[in-house]
């Protein structure tokens, strides 16, 4: 019986240790996923200013060759 409880006690801490594991696991795969959105956050917003010079730029050549004319 005590050899029993024993291999219960184990297997049940194996476990414990198992889940603690998994659960760090979860939270480091959030984290990297956080940190991947955040960086294609940043991309995102670097081709929206990337978008946004060159429109600007476009309106001022307009502007400029309406001016030259």
């Amino acid at each position: 019986m005590i050899h029993i409880d024993i291999i219960d006690i184990i297997s049940s801490i194996i476990n414990i240790i198992v889940i603690i594991d998994m659960i760090h696991i979860i939270s480091i795969i959030n984290i990297i996923s956080i940190i991947y959105i955040i960086r294609i956050i940043h991309i995102i917003y670097i081709i929206n200013i990337i978008h946004i010079v060159s429109i600007i730029s476009l309106i001022i050549i307009v502007i400029l060759v309406k001016n030259s004319r």
